[in-house]
């Protein structure tokens, strides 16, 4: 998977990508260097370059079925509805 790196720190309603000293996006292939980058700003975000609204509607399924499974009517841990407000 690869990431870039969103600074916020000026303004949430103009945030702008990481950039070298040409002025191109930053494009990371690991996470650990993404976090790196974002760790040298003030406000930075590591955000995936994937389709990560279908992993979570996956982790959605997942945890709906464990919670099933385990005969639990709710989420100790609230993972299912934080899962969730991501997909509204």
């Amino acid at each position: 998977m690869q990431y870039v790196v969103i600074e916020t720190w000026t303004n949430l309603s103009c945030p702008y990508v990481t950039t070298d000293e040409d002025g191109n996006t930053l494009v990371f292939d690991n996470l650990k260097e993404a976090q790196e980058e974002a760790d040298t700003c003030q406000e930075g975000i590591v955000v995936p370059l994937d389709n990560i609204i279908d992993l979570l509607k996956r982790v959605s399924q997942f945890l709906e079925v464990l919670r099933y499974e385990e005969g639990k009517q709710s989420d100790p841990h609230n993972l299912e509805n934080e899962v969730n407000s991501y997909l509204k």
